[in-house]
């Protein structure tokens, strides 16, 4: 799914990688919970007794997160908004941090990357 097939009973680390996107949608969706949750409660303890707003379910809850987000530019992955931006990409900040994860990524998957298919090819062809 994610990367080559083993050959010779070798395990390639799919299953590793597919456990991680897992790990990462559940606590993604953990952390939706439990932020809409404390904007509800806050919302419901402090809103309507200081302006006499209605009080919000749960979804309300997550579209004030969200709409939070949006409104101070920090939707999606990366910085956003106002600051530094030292990581920006073909910076040298950037292309260090770039080169190791590649290296962390090829000793953690050795057999997934590119490099390896490649040389499986060369040998094939030889």
């Amino acid at each position: 799914m994610f990367c080559c097939k083993p050959d010779k009973g070798e395990d390639c680390g799919c299953r590793s990688v597919a456990l991680h996107i897992l790990l990462g949608v559940l606590c993604v969706a953990g952390l939706v919970l439990v932020f809409g949750f404390v904007v509800m409660f806050l919302w419901n303890c402090l809103i309507p007794e200081i302006f006499s707003a209605p009080r919000i379910t749960f979804w309300q809850g997550v579209g004030l997160l969200l709409l939070a987000r949006v409104l101070t530019g920090r939707v999606g992955h990366g910085r956003g908004g106002f600051g530094p931006r030292a990581m920006r990409k073909g910076g040298p900040a950037w292309s260090e941090y770039e080169t190791r994860w590649k290296d962390a990524w090829e000793t953690k998957f050795g057999c997934c990357s590119s490099k390896s298919k490649d040389d499986a090819d060369r040998k094939d062809s030889e």
